[in-house]
């Protein structure tokens, strides 16, 4: 390994083996054909932040997908009644969750790996198809890596992983 500087979290698996660290630095110059960006980039440190004492924090359920853990964040009655709701109030959730995630790795510090599959492009432009909001959490936290189950084109996922880190554990 270089001399660069490497932040990597600890990881949750029940195949420690089959995680492979993918830099956050190579995948940002892959060209891959679909990958662009990270679907979660439009949430800022700032918007993240923002959500550090949400009344909702609490009530956001990391053991389920994000699809099955929305609640109805319009609802008045899972506010405290001195909280000021913002305009942008249904687009909370998706920070919301971020932030959960940051609070569980300072708490726990520990996350399960992302999937990364570059034949899952169709359904997902990025290849990431599962993991957008552990990934936003591990960028906020300045992380340089993400542990990854990696699948899909072997030469396209040998550029991004790092191998000099590969069953870290």
């Amino acid at each position: 390994m270089n001399d660069r500087f490497v932040k990597i979290p600890l990881v949750k698996s029940k195949y420690p083996e089959d995680v492979q660290w993918v830099c956050f630095h190579k995948i940002a110059r892959w060209g891959y054909p679909y990958i662009q960006s990270f679907a979660y980039d439009w949430i800022s440190n700032k918007y993240i932040d923002r959500m550090n004492n949400h009344p909702l924090l609490l009530k956001t359920d990391l053991s389920k997908d994000w699809q099955d853990d929305i609640f109805d964040i319009t609802d008045p009655s899972l506010f405290p009644p001195d909280y000021i709701q913002y305009p942008t109030i249904r687009m909370d959730y998706h920070p919301l969750r971020v932030r959960a995630i940051i609070e569980h790795l300072i708490n726990r510090g520990w996350i399960a790996p992302i999937t990364l599959d570059t034949y899952s492009n169709r359904s997902c432009p990025n290849c990431i198809s599962d993991g957008h909001h552990r990934i936003r959490a591990l960028q906020y936290l300045g992380y340089t890596h993400f542990p990854a189950y990696c699948s899909g084109l072997i030469n396209e996922i040998e550029r991004i992983i790092d191998k000099d880190i590969i069953n870290y554990g």
